[in-house]
């Protein structure tokens, strides 16, 4: 049996992708907009589904309020 490991993103290159701050990146987690999981003490990476999602919702809003 295998298992499927989602792919995986840091900081920076969430970052960088969504042309946002580290900050920003690190908020949106806490909101549950992202999901953030830790590898490590210092190290963490954000699911690229939860990217994915993330864009889809936004272009949704984005759509429905008309901008």
């Amino acid at each position: 049996m295998s298992t499927v490991l989602p792919k995986l993103h840091t900081i920076n290159a969430t970052a960088d992708a969504l042309k946002v701050s580290r900050a920003t990146i690190y908020r949106l987690a806490r909101e549950g907009k992202l999901v953030r999981i830790q590898l490590g003490e210092n190290s963490s990476r954000i699911t690229d589904d939860s990217i994915r999602a993330f864009l889809v919702a936004s272009m949704v809003a984005t759509a429905s309020s008309g901008h």
